[in-house]
């Protein structure tokens, strides 16, 4: 078996090439399929409201968690709003989704002109694609370390704004007077926004600012609650109370989706390794030796082999992504 292998090598290398371009033509066109139905079903349910239809609340957001938030915005504001969470624009501000993009191009370009004059394709695609992803990681990892934080801190920022307003009724000098009692980054954020609101007037804006710039959902709605609440002159107390509830309930919720995102990565994790074994099997058979280094070199002499590597590599990087950072529990 392994004589005929070695014997008809590039025919066998042309079929696994072949494969590998039409798995990928059907994951792309599956996706597209997924991607259209996913519009058509919003589109669906944004005319069904226009038209008066009432729909609870839970399918609306099955639909929503379906396509996601950022599903439909640009690459340059998804790529944003993944700044403004981390933080990074309360430093820089003159970071946004352009200047990201340009930037990372601009290096990317350099380390590829430079790559090419000094050394081979491989590593300079490899040096390429570490600069092209290594600072949107950096800044997703940054930005879900906020979002924990908040996560954390928020039953107890919810309990000192309640505690506050009963001594003032000012949403500003609540905001102020609570934010010493609680880390970063809502104390960071909500000292900002009070000095902007005490700056120019705007307190509504100020607020929908901080909203803005923090992830969490019943932060969000917390703070938009009591903006409301301070322009009409409503208790805070009873506002505060309801989200303790909804929070707790949030907190049931968000344990029984990370029981099935658990379940989800055991599932990716053995689909990689069941991979790691096939090609290793394939090696193997083809090179007929134990060494899986020897394989990869034989595979490397040849096109065909660099674009078969080149496309597991791509499919394993993409698996791993997503099993680490894609399976995410947020509100």
């Amino acid at each position: 078996m392994i004589e005929i292998i070695l014997m008809h090598y590039p025919i066998f290398i042309k079929l696994l090439s072949l494969a590998a371009a039409v798995s990928i033509v059907l994951l792309l066109y599956s996706t597209l399929i997924r991607t259209e139905k996913i519009k058509k079903s919003w589109e669906k349910l944004n005319q069904q409201l226009s038209q008066g239809h009432l729909m609870k609340k839970e399918e609306i957001e099955k639909v929503k968690q379906l396509q996601g938030e950022a599903f439909k915005l640009p690459l340059t504001e998804r790529i944003e709003v993944q700044i403004i969470y981390s933080g990074l624009q309360n430093k820089l501000p003159w970071l946004n989704g352009i200047t990201y993009i340009f930037f990372t191009l601009l290096f990317t370009g350099l380390v590829i002109i430079l790559g090419l004059l000094s050394s081979t394709m491989q590593n300079t695609l490899l040096a390429a694609g570490i600069v092209l992803l290594l600072p949107y990681l950096v800044i997703y990892l940054q930005a879900n370390r906020r979002y924990e934080a908040v996560k954390k801190d928020f039953p107890t920022f919810m309990r000192v704004i309640s505690s506050f307003s009963k001594s003032y009724q000012d949403i500003l000098t609540i905001l102020e007077a609570s934010s010493g009692y609680i880390g970063n980054p809502i104390r960071e954020s909500v000292s900002m926004a009070v000095v902007k609101a005490r700056a120019n007037g705007d307190v509504r804006g100020a607020m929908k600012w901080l909203s803005d710039h923090i992830e969490y959902r019943l932060f969000k709605d917390l703070i938009k609650a009591l903006e409301i609440t301070s322009r009409h002159s409503l208790a805070y107390g009873d506002i505060i109370e309801q989200f303790m509830v909804i929070a707790e309930k949030k907190n049931a919720s968000v344990e029984k989706q990370k029981v099935i995102v658990r379940k989800g990565r055991m599932g990716v994790a053995v689909m990689l390794l069941l991979g790691i074994v096939m090609f290793y099997m394939v090696i193997v058979s083809v090179n007929g030796s134990n060494s899986v280094m020897e394989g990869i070199r034989m595979l490397q002499a040849g096109v065909a082999g660099q674009v078969l590597l080149g496309y597991m590599v791509c499919v394993f990087a993409g698996a791993l992504w997503y099993m680490l950072f894609g399976m995410q529990v947020k509100d």
